[in-house]
Formats: structure tokens, C-alpha cells, sequence
């Protein structure tokens, strides 16, 4: 007794082909773009912190070579690094009483 080569997922006559839904195109376009996101995200808040360049560096190509678990990670542990530091100078021109100056 044979089986048709339908029953083996050919419907091209091809042994072993398997067909797989649209919807995996859908889902592997999406976790591409997410990787791409995250990829682009933590590169630019990497590069926008106060960290120092070595360490931006190192963020940067870790980013490059494992972007979700860099990217998570740069979540947890780079909160300080994103925060606005308090030792920027404040570029508005003060009175010396604490608030600024006027502009005439």
C-alpha cells in the first residue's frame, strides 16, 4: 500500500517538502524588527550616557554581537548611567539669589 505524496506535506511532488503558514513570515518579520529596535535603542542611550568611552565601547559591541540580552541588561543595569547627572552645568545664567536672569 502506498501513500500519496500529499500525505507526506509534497504537494509538489517533492519527498520531504514542508509547507509552513504565512503567519511564521508575519512572526519572524516582527522578532526582527524588535532585535532591530532594541539594537538601535540601546546603542543610542549607550552613546548618550555618561559613561566613559571604553565603557561605551564595551556596551556598543556587546550590543552588536547579543542586541535582546544587551539591551536588557542596559535596562537593568545602565539605569544610572541614563539618569541626567547632577554635575552638567545648568547653561541658564543665574542672578546668584537661584533664579535666572532676565532677558532685556
Amino acid at each position: 500500500m502506498t501513500t500519496s505524496a500529499w500525505a507526506h506535506g509534497a504537494a509538489s511532488g517533492a519527498e520531504g517538502a514542508v509547507f509552513l503558514p504565512a503567519s511564521y513570515d508575519l512572526v519572524w518579520t516582527a522578532v526582527i524588527a524588535v532585535v532591530i529596535v532594541a539594537l538601535v535603542w540601546t546603542v543610542v542611550t549607550v552613546l548618550r550616557s555618561s559613561l566613559s568611552d571604553r565603557a561605551k565601547a564595551l556596551w556598543v559591541v556587546l550590543a552588536l554581537v547579543v542586541p535582546i540580552v544587551t539591551a536588557i541588561a542596559w535596562l537593568v543595569l545602565g539605569a544610572d548611567a541614563r539618569r541626567p547627572s547632577s554635575r552638567r552645568p545648568d547653561r541658564r545664567q543665574s542672578t546668584g539669589d537661584g533664579r535666572p536672569a532676565r532677558r532685556a
